[in-house]
């Protein structure tokens, strides 16, 4: 439970506020100083630190939020596993181990429960069972949930590939399970797969997201991902709504192959929703796959303003158009057929790949911006729209997924007891947060590296070096046998930090632990006595307060002086700024340099929340209200009683304003 709390001095805070709203004079100073301190700490102290706790709250949800989106993003933009047999194994125990064969397009094959627990024979009776599925559906990849049992189904998966498997490229991978449980009874799940178990729909799920990361995850709701940080504290519409416009980037961003999306990527793509996307689907099952673009006008319900929005989105391979599998809209076809025309090619050449490597050749040899040039010229079209038709007749029907690093592949288990002082390692990052980054090194956890061990030099924020999904080499520093956790770090093996930086921070905190002593001791040094009133800022001019602060520097610490009531008091305070000046001269003669002294020190500093006022305007007070007939409504109209400040009427002004006018206007007619 956390609490904020305002560390404030009462005397000072109610002097100060006394000497702006209650005058010496005044026959009721004592019953308005009694007023003044019952509203300061029942009502506005409680209200300041509510205020200062709700901007806090805010501030770590947006962080918190921003971070989310981030690492969805990469998430999802995983470099999918195409034209891959993948067979799906569910770790369990008392339910046993779900094993699921899935083709290249992620359809289910067949389906078996194998038991991996238990005796020495009753394994070598599963072990076989896999093999014999692997044999018969020519699997290329074993993909491994990493939940319960999973460690023991890696070791048969790693003892089974190299007793039967060494002459192949068969390879096992651990797949982050996170969310599939939350899809196996997600109605999604039920309409796909209406006859099967839930376990068996989670076992479907962790293969299909090998296959195509991204056409699967959408299905789950992002919070059960496992990428976030307290997204289970923060509020759900603004979570909901920041990370549903995370996956419409991510979808419009990679593409969708029409003939093999389902209906729930299918929502996400620009100008069609759940209702166009679910009777797209049904057209497909009902009439084959879709030969061509134009033929999406077909389906019911998606006019042609839909269809503008989202067919350069859509993408149809091997259809009866080359160029509906490119980024290329469909009202710019005749253009892309123009510039193959004047490049010496013709749009069926795109379907022949020695041709469309001799199109990316014709382009790179030329100079793109000279090219680009030439042709929108001679087109009459724009310069930029001739530049991405080009790239795209590049490389027709590119995902962007593709230049990201694939998965790891593996053969062989490690173990947490295998693990040395200084072993290099390459893992996988599974999440990243303001800390630091947990990275998936092929044991049942993943491994921290924390922010501090990500680089030679100080980073603020992790993203700036790693992202969700990145493959990273790290070397071991801690390996825990007892707790399992194991501590990992980026820097090679004898690259340290600057000696300057660490010595900085020890001299950092060293000055900290002064400042907080000397704090203490002037505390309850003045604690008995009574301490100076200060005025407020409205009531000193700028320059007089530079003044007095330096003739205060150049006074004796032992000289006293006298506050607005005549009582003296010390001037330790004086002696702190000394000490305060010293380590500053201090720190700037040991050569550190200013700026990267204040970028390192605000990391062990706490946030500022300022929240700026709002200007109010006041409103003057009544006839009756300087009487005392009336009664006043705020501290704005005490100050005007009092005579601290002068509120001008506004009727009053428009009269004045207008006498003044009418005064000139004879003036200048008399001259």
């Amino acid at each position: 439970m956390l609490r904020v709390k305002i560390d404030h001095d009462e005397s000072r805070l109610l002097d100060s506020i006394r000497e702006s709203c209650v005058s010496k004079e005044h026959p009721h100073a004592d019953f308005l100083t009694g007023c003044l301190k019952d509203a300061l700490h029942r009502l506005v102290v409680p209200s300041i630190e509510r205020e200062i706790r709700n901007d806090m709250t805010e501030f770590a949800e947006k962080q918190a939020i921003r971070v989310f989106s981030r690492n969805l993003r990469h998430l999802l933009l995983q470099p999918p596993l195409y034209r891959k047999r993948v067979l799906a194994l569910d770790p369990g125990y008392k339910h046993g181990c779900k094993m699921v064969p899935l083709d290249e397009f992620g359809n289910v094959l067949d389906f078996e429960t194998v038991y991996l627990a238990g005796s020495a024979e009753r394994k070598e009776k599963a072990v076989q069972k896999i093999a014999d599925m692997i044999q018969k559906y020519k699997i290329s990849v074993i993909a491994i949930g990493n939940g319960s049992g999973s460690r023991e189904t890696e070791e048969l998966a790693s003892g089974m590939i190299a007793s039967r498997f060494a002459d192949t490229d068969l390879a096992y991978v651990i797949v982050n399970e996170s969310g599939a449980s939350v899809y196996s009874a997600s109605p999604i799940a039920k309409e796909e797969f209406p006859d099967y178990d839930p376990l068996l729909r989670g076992a479907v799920s962790i293969g299909r997201r090998l296959q195509d990361p991204l056409n699967e995850l959408v299905k789950i709701d992002p919070a059960s991902l496992g990428v976030g940080m307290y997204q289970h504290d923060l509020k759900n519409k603004h979570l909901k709504n920041t990370l549903t416009d995370v996956v419409e980037s991510c979808v419009n961003f990679a593409g969708v192959d029409l003939n093999t999306a389902t209906p729930a990527i299918l929502r996400y793509v620009a100008g069609l929703n759940h209702m166009t996307a679910k009777r797209i689907h049904e057209y497909r099952l009902l009439h084959g796959p879709f030969r061509n673009r134009d033929e999406i006008k077909k389906v019911s319900g998606l006019g042609e303003v839909a269809f503008t929005h989202a067919a350069g989105f859509l993408k149809i391979h091997d259809g009866t158009n080359p160029l509906d599998a490119t980024w290329i809209h469909p009202e710019s076809y005749h253009l892309a057929a123009k510039i193959l025309e004047k490049l010496g090619f013709s749009v069926d050449d795109l379907k022949n790949n020695e041709k469309v490597k001799e199109i990316a050749a014709k382009i790179a040899t030329e100079k793109m911006g000279e090219l680009a040039s030439r042709l929108a010229t001679e087109l009459e079209v724009g310069l930029f729209t001739v530049r991405d038709t080009l790239d795209d007749l590049s490389r027709p029907g590119r995902d962007p997924r593709e230049s990201l690093p694939p998965p790891i592949f593996k053969k062989g288990i490690l173990h947490v007891e295998d693990l040395t002082p200084g072993m290099e390692l390459t893992g996988t990052v599974s999440n990243v947060v303001d800390f630091g980054a947990f990275v998936d090194i092929g044991l049942h956890d993943s491994g921290l590296v924390h922010i501090s061990q990500m680089a030679d030099q100080f980073i603020r924020d992790a993203h700036e070096k790693v992202s969700v999904g990145d493959i990273v080499r790290v070397w071991v520093v801690e390996a825990d046998l007892k707790r399992k956790r194991v501590s990992l770090t980026m820097r090679p093996p004898g690259t340290e930090k600057q000696p300057s930086s660490e010595h900085h921070t020890e001299t950092r905190r060293e000055s900290y632990r002064n400042e907080y002593r000397e704090r203490s001791d002037n505390q309850s040094s003045l604690s008995t006595e009574k301490k100076p009133f200060k005025q407020s800022s409205e009531h000193r001019d700028r320059q007089h307060n530079s003044e007095n602060r330096s003739a205060e520097k150049n006074r004796p610490q032992h000289e006293t002086s006298k506050n607005h009531d005549g009582n003296q008091f010390s001037r330790k305070d004086v002696h702190r700024q000394d000490n305060r000046n010293n380590r500053d001269r201090d720190r700037h003669n040991r050569g550190h340099h200013e700026h990267g002294n204040r970028e390192r020190g605000n990391r062990n500093q706490p946030k500022s929340f300022v929240a700026a006022p709002k200007a109010k305007e006041l409103k003057p007070i009544s006839e009756k209200m300087r009487q005392g007939k009336e009664a006043l409504r705020s501290f704005g109209d005490l100050a005007q009683f009092l005579g601290r400040i002068q509120v001008s009427d506004p009727t009053e002004e428009k009269k004045r304003k207008k006498e003044e006018e009418q005064i000139k206007k004879k003036e200048s007619e008399n001259s």
